[in-house]
């Protein structure tokens, strides 16, 4: 299983954020000087003495599964996370501003020759179509749109009787995945770059 995680970094030189998973994504930002010293300010006013954390242990430990903690290190010291809460609410807000500013669309587009087959898709770990006929409506030809942070992203679609195709695609500007068949199996093109034999992708019939 691969696990979940999101680290923060913020210093002088600029902040970024990396999250990882099904979806790997990394941006960067910056804080203006006044605002890193205010989520400084809180971190500290919020800190209690039980929060310090002694260095774990090195060599094997059991594996943490379906657990979640959160931890900070700041003047090279490690904290856990019963740090107060104001300190958290203004590091998810600055942090939800940044990632609203760096997301980016994502469209998948179906070719009309997939008419009256029936799609689910995925993409970067969020469900963005469930069981949607591809048939034309009042809006036109059906197209999935969502958002993608900079990084790589998983897209999947799977579609009735049984075909499916996935592919971890590389999310650098605007994307637009192009869904078609091709010899029996879905085929997944980013941007007219094929992508069913290419590394990390698979295609084919369950």
């Amino acid at each position: 299983m691969t696990p979940d995680f999101e680290r923060l970094e913020c210093s002088s030189a600029g902040c970024s954020f990396e999250k990882g998973g099904q979806a790997v994504a990394k941006i960067s930002f910056s804080l203006t000087a006044a605002q890193l010293d205010e989520l400084y300010r809180l971190f500290r006013e919020n800190t209690r003495p039980g929060d310090f954390r002694a260095p774990e242990p090195t060599g094997p430990r059991p594996t943490d599964v379906g657990s979640s903690r959160r931890r900070v290190n700041v003047d090279l010291e490690t904290y856990d996370d019963t740090t107060g809460q104001p300190f958290w609410a203004k590091v998810e807000r600055d942090l939800t501003a940044a990632l609203a500013s760096a997301a980016l669309p994502l469209t998948i587009e179906f070719d009309p020759s997939l008419s009256g087959k029936t799609v689910a898709a995925t993409a970067c770990g969020h469900a963005i179509g469930d069981r949607v006929p591809l048939a034309p409506g009042d809006g036109g030809w059906p197209v999935l749109v969502t958002t993608a942070l900079p990084g790589s992203c998983e897209v999947s679609v799977s579609m009735d009787p049984r075909l499916f195709v996935s592919r971890r695609m590389a999310v650098k500007a605007p994307l637009t995945v192009h869904v078609g068949l091709s010899s029996g199996a879905l085929t997944l093109d980013q941007d007219g770059d094929a992508a069913v034999a290419a590394p990390g992708a698979s295609a084919g019939t369950r």
